[in-house]
């Protein structure tokens, strides 16, 4: 039963789970029942997106970017300071994955905790997502952000991992700032020894490829080779059958090329 003095207007969710700033006077709560949003500091709330389910964890990039998400995973997502909601649908097809946490460090990059402990990465926004490796056989319970500067992850052991984003200076609203030229961010470990990351932009649809060559020069291998759209995109490489030693990215399209330099040690 609510208290006394508990809103109308937030009488329709039956749980509240999570409650996210925009700003001083913009929020927006979440859970079982859907999600409601005042613009006056909490005076009077509206329902913005009614649907039974268990919205649970939520993360936000201020002023205006929004992901509220539910224990079977499925996902919206808000551009406008929670004023309208996307259905992103669900993000895991098997009922039997459950999510325990969401962050995003800008409106394209994010990351989802689930219930088995692993990590899954959006580098779009939250229409596609990916497992991402960090250290095999460990379980993690949750993640979090420092928007536009780096991202961690806990395990249950209560042991930190931390990845750094500032490297390359993006603002946390990267759609309404995208560069005029094609941007590689330094890899990530450096020094490695399982696998290294690149994030990089490109301010438009092109075709882009990226290449690894060591230190003669010489073509050790073709990570890929397709046409992307505009926005923030990332590419790991796992060395197989390489020494240890300097290797350089090279990220190339028709006009231009990037090259960041990365220590494998075995």
């Amino acid at each position: 039963t609510p208290p006394d003095d508990w809103p109308d207007d937030l009488l329709w969710i039956d749980t509240l789970h999570t409650v996210q700033f925009f700003k001083a006077d913009t929020l927006f709560a979440s859970g079982m029942g859907g999600i409601a949003g005042t613009v006056d500091g909490g005076l009077h709330w509206e329902m913005r997106h009614t649907e039974y389910l268990n919205y649970h964890q939520s993360a936000i990039v201020a002023p205006r970017f929004g992901w509220v998400i539910s224990r079977i995973s499925h996902l919206l997502r808000s551009r406008d300071a929670g004023s309208t909601w996307e259905d992103l649908g669900r993000v895991f097809t098997d009922y039997s994955i459950g999510v325990r946490d969401i962050a995003f460090s800008d409106s394209l990059l994010g990351w989802i905790c689930t219930s088995d402990g692993s990590i899954w990465e959006t580098t779009d926004g939250g229409t596609s997502w990916t497992e991402r490796e960090i250290t095999p056989g460990t379980a993690f319970v949750h993640v979090g952000t420092v928007p536009g500067r780096l991202s961690y992850a806990v395990n249950a052991a209560g042991q930190f991992y931390v990845q750094h984003h500032d490297i390359m200076n993006i603002p946390p609203e990267i759609e309404d700032v995208l560069p005029t030229h094609v941007r590689l961010s330094p890899g990530y470990p450096n020094p490695f020894n399982g696998n290294v990351t690149w994030y990089y932009i490109l301010p438009s649809q092109m075709h882009v490829r990226m290449t690894v060559y060591n230190l003669e020069g010489q073509k050790v291998e073709q990570l890929f080779a397709a046409t992307q759209s505009a926005g923030r995109h990332m590419v790991q490489w796992i060395p197989e059958q390489c020494g240890s030693g300097v290797y350089f990215g090279v990220l190339e399209t028709e006009s231009q090329q990037q090259i960041q330099r990365v220590l494998y040690v075995k």
